[in-house]
């Protein structure tokens, strides 16, 4: 019976001793995923500002080649206007 005692109270100290070691780990492992989940949060957030400016250059783009257009438009139709001021 002693010896099933000391035997019982061995196992109670390693349990003891692998419960200790099983929090630090999860604590540790909580840890690190909070970090991970930070460094996603901020990719995430720098990804979603890299498509915002490139909608903005496209946008910018498509301004230029509109205003490109416009103003060639506009000199044409004001090269006409003139020669036919001109002539008249």
């Amino acid at each position: 019976m002693a010896g099933r005692n000391e035997s019982d109270i061995v196992r109670i100290a390693q349990l003891e001793k692998a419960i200790k070691e099983s929090q630090f780990i999860a604590e540790e492992s909580e840890r690190r995923f909070d970090e991970t989940n930070k460094k996603v949060e901020m990719f995430d957030s720098d990804l979603e500002r890299t498509y915002d400016r490139a909608d903005s250059a496209e946008a910018y783009e498509n301004f230029e080649q509109n205003f490109d257009k416009l103003f060639f438009n506009f000199f044409l139709i004001f090269e006409v206007k003139f020669l036919n001021w001109k002539k008249s």
